[in-house]
């Protein structure tokens, strides 16, 4: 006797549970890569910000 395949999900045939750790391991990467860009555009507003001062105020 050969035994079947496990049947996929009826309500979501194209999901597969194997496809889950890779998913958030995308949305973990993305997420990352969004919040270091975000830390790292506020880190250069500051730095312009101190540089633009010392330039004004001849610090």
């Amino acid at each position: 006797m050969i035994l079947e395949k496990r049947q996929r999900s009826p309500l979501r045939p194209d999901f597969d549970r194997k496809n889950i750790p890779s998913v958030q391991r995308l949305i973990v990467r993305f997420l990352s890569s969004t919040y270091i860009a975000m830390n790292s555009e506020r880190k250069l507003k500051r730095i312009l910000n101190e540089n633009a001062t010392s330039v004004i105020f001849g610090i």
